[in-house]
Formats: C-alpha cells, structure tokens, sequence
C-alpha cells in the first residue's frame, strides 16, 4: 500500500542519514590523522635539517684539521 510504500522509504532516508553521519564522523578521524601525520613529518624534515646541518659543521672541524 502507499502507507507501507511512505514508510519503507522514511526507513531507507532514515538509514541513508545515518550512514551519511557515520561517513562524516570517520572523514573527521581520518583528516585529524592526516593533520598528526603531516604535522610529523614537518617535524621530522626540520630534525633532519638540524642533522644535516651539524654534520656539515663536523665535517668542516675534522677538514681543519687534515
């Protein structure tokens, strides 16, 4: 019946809404991620230029002295 039809489909609007929800909650936990990841990965670039960088100032000392 049309009754049974309207309510079949309120179920499935209701199902796709909340499915929708469920989707925009895990897109927020999986951008955070991404923001921790790359915020990591600049703090490992700038430790690996602090590397690099006192690597070149070791090699210069022991240059000196050759």
């Amino acid at each position: 019946s049309l009754t049974d039809a309207k309510d079949a489909l309120t179920e499935i609007v209701s199902d796709l809404s909340a499915i929708s929800e469920e989707n925009a909650a895990s897109n927020q936990e999986v951008s955070a991620s991404v923001d921790t990841i790359a915020a990591s990965i600049r703090d490992i670039a700038d430790k690996m230029q602090e590397v690099n960088d006192r690597t070149e100032q070791l090699n210069n000392a022991v240059a000196f002295f050759k």
